[in-house]
């Protein structure tokens, strides 16, 4: 039971780090295989065409951001729902004689236990989905707000990536 944990307690970290890296991860991958090169290279013309768009048209990146801020609320009030209904049922079952069991392959475990950690662990997810969601809000509207130097580097890599497809163009 510790070990489980363990493992939920790293899965959220990981999961975040694995976000912020996901990046860096691509480009890597994409500059040791031509056809993922070219599938990143269309990947990155889009996101600049993207922020090129939402750069000259602010509003547009304002009803994103509003957008995302109202994904947030949304995901956040269903997952307190649901833990909320988790731990009711949990409190619930938990009467005078004490908490009610169940046998499964010989190992008695409570309802109680269940839908608490049922609760515990749909509260988790939420809030990791509502980490990733901000994360990459925070990203957009970061590259929105310093294209040049972003599409700068982004160019630099297109540019890369160009060179891995062709070699025979660039010399």
């Amino acid at each position: 039971m510790a070990l489980f944990f363990l493992g939920l307690a790293l899965s959220i970290p990981l999961s975040i780090i694995s976000n912020i890296y996901t990046p860096r991860v691509q480009s890597w991958i994409a500059n040791h295989s031509s056809s993922r090169a070219k599938k990143r290279l269309n990947l990155l013309a889009d996101e600049l065409h993207e922020l090129n768009g939402l750069a000259q048209h602010r509003e547009a990146l304002n009803t994103r951001l509003i957008s995302d801020v109202l994904k947030v609320t949304l995901i956040s009030a269903i997952t307190a729902i649901m833990s909320g209904i988790f731990f009711a049922i949990a409190n619930s079952l938990t009467g005078p004689d004490g908490p009610h069991l169940m046998r499964i392959s010989n190992y008695r475990i409570t309802l109680t236990s269940i839908f608490a950690t049922s609760g515990t662990l749909v509260g988790i997810l939420g809030s990791v989905v509502v980490v990733i969601i901000c994360l990459n809000s925070l990203r957009l509207r970061q590259r929105v707000y310093s294209l040049k130097e972003y599409g700068t580097e982004v160019v630099a890599e297109m540019d890369s990536l160009r060179e891995k497809i062709n070699p025979e163009s660039s010399s």
